[in-house]
């Protein structure tokens, strides 16, 4: 089961009620962090979305972006996608 710290984070994005849906973000240096936490009909958390932007440098003239999904229920990571974008 998820705990209360898994809601924390550093800005609420979006708050979508009628979907059932909490979108929160936080980041670091390189990295952009967000988290789609769904929600059944009794306030419990269905899954949660990890949405993760890495800014990466191979060299001075060179950036990507690299993208990384992963789908949870309860603790489980259940789907992984990985994609990496030219900037």
């Amino acid at each position: 089961m998820f705990e209360d710290s898994e809601l924390s984070d550093n800005s609420i994005e979006d708050l979508d009620a009628i979907h059932k849906i909490l979108t929160t973000t936080s980041w670091d240096l390189n990295t952009h962090f967000t988290k789609k936490h769904h929600f059944d009909n009794k306030g419990k958390i269905k899954f949660t979305e990890y949405i993760d932007e890495e800014n990466y440098y191979p060299n001075d003239t060179t950036s990507k972006l690299i993208r990384t999904y992963r789908k949870m229920i309860k603790d489980r990571e259940i789907e992984i996608k990985v994609d990496t974008v030219d900037n």
